[in-house]
């Protein structure tokens, strides 16, 4: 009997874990995982179930960055495809071009704050290492 109370238990934490992940609320969690918001509350206190879903987040969040950098290439070679064509008016070569260098810009930011953020955490994660802020 304990194992079927434990394989519930299991199969209501994934469920809650999935859901908490992707950003439901404490209520949706615990409709999803058909539990008490009571329970998905009190499992948020433990620092192995809110690592399992921070981590299934992460997970998440990478996979859908991995999408958009691979739909960013195709957006950029297709925009390179409207600025090569002759017939092309002046109007949309200017937008393409723009779309491309607002895109870089942005790809460029979001790498350079990965950086400085590595370096920070990289920074406390070894504090006798003195680290200029200008460094980082």
């Amino acid at each position: 009997m304990a194992a079927s109370v434990r394989t519930r238990t299991s199969r209501s934490d994934f469920l809650a874990v999935a859901a908490l992940a992707r950003g439901a609320s404490f209520a949706e969690a615990a409709r999803e995982a058909r539990c008490s918001e009571r329970t998905i509350r009190r499992r948020m206190t433990d620092p192995s179930f809110r690592a399992r879903v921070s981590g299934l987040r992460d997970d998440m969040l990478s996979r859908a960055t991995g999408l958009l950098i691979e739909a960013s290439v195709e957006a950029v070679a297709a925009l390179r495809a409207i600025i090569a064509k002759p017939e092309a008016s002046d109007g949309t070569v200017v937008r393409a071009s723009v779309a491309i260098l607002q895109l870089g810009e942005t790809l460029r930011d979001g790498s350079e704050l990965a950086s400085r953020v590595a370096a920070l955490e990289q920074a406390v994660i070894e504090p006798g290492r003195r680290t200029r802020l200008r460094e980082v």
